[in-house]
């Protein structure tokens, strides 16, 4: 596990592991042909990548505590990931039995501007973009995507429990 520190803290600065003292057993399933980055936000809201899991490697597990959030991207495009359909994860208390709790990684339902936009990024270079004949509002939206951090085009909908 590595810190990630070009990513900077969280959407939700407010967002960030708290004490340690309810253990929690997670099993993250991946559930999507993509490869997903899995990440804990540490005491100060840092993310630390924990793990990139691949379609083919499916689960992996971890120990963990109830106070701390976790979050998925999908590798490479740095795009919000859900678990168990929400966009941060807090695991549940351990119940003392021998099973982990399952926590499935999805691909969010995206608005079709969303969708749209994410495609017209992933296929044109940046100096194409300024010639789509698209409305203005649409093309600006595109290029201001290019610079900003994936991050921010959908914020985390989130708070703590």
């Amino acid at each position: 596990m590595s810190e990630d520190v070009t990513q900077g803290t969280c959407e939700n600065t407010m967002l960030k592991s708290k004490n340690a003292d309810v253990p929690a057993y997670v099993t993250f399933c991946n559930r999507t042909s993509r490869n997903v980055d899995i990440f804990w936000l540490n005491y100060k809201g840092k993310r630390v990548k924990y793990c990139n899991l691949s379609p083919q490697q499916r689960n992996f597990y971890v120990d963990t505590y109830v106070t701390h959030p976790w979050v998925f991207r999908e590798a490479g495009t740095e795009y919000i990931m859900t678990a168990n359909k929400k966009d941060v994860f807090f695991p549940k208390a351990w119940d003392g039995g021998q099973e982990r709790s399952i926590t499935y990684i999805d691909i969010p339902v995206y608005s079709l501007r969303e969708r749209c936009i994410q495609v017209l990024r992933k296929l044109l270079p940046k100096e194409c973009m300024e010639d789509l004949d698209i409305p203005k509002l649409l093309k600006q939206e595109l290029l201001d995507m290019q610079c900003q951090s994936h991050d921010t085009y959908k914020s985390v909908k989130s708070s703590t429990p």
